[in-house]
């Protein structure tokens, strides 16, 4: 009896083309949202949620915004920035 291949099926299929967060977001170079930061919907910026008090409510939701400016954009017409 003879073996002619030994199929060691040890590949790992883990490719990391797209790797994922621990929260279970994409590594992506899109603005990403965790818990700890929130993106400007206006400017797109990344704001950490901690040390932002610019913020606005819209539909239930809270966003958060880098700039009195940036907030000022936003509530004049919230639908533009909000899909």
């Amino acid at each position: 009896m003879t073996h002619d291949h030994d199929h060691h099926h040890h590949e790992h299929h883990h490719h990391a083309h797209s790797h994922k967060h621990a929260d279970g977001t994409d590594c992506h170079c899109d603005p990403v949202t965790d818990e700890g930061s929130a993106v400007d919907p206006v400017c797109g910026m990344s704001v950490e949620k901690s040390s932002s008090s610019l913020t606005a409510e819209y539909r239930g939701e809270t966003y958060y915004f880098c700039s009195p400016g940036c907030r000022t954009s936003f509530l004049a017409n919230p639908a533009a920035y909000v899909s």
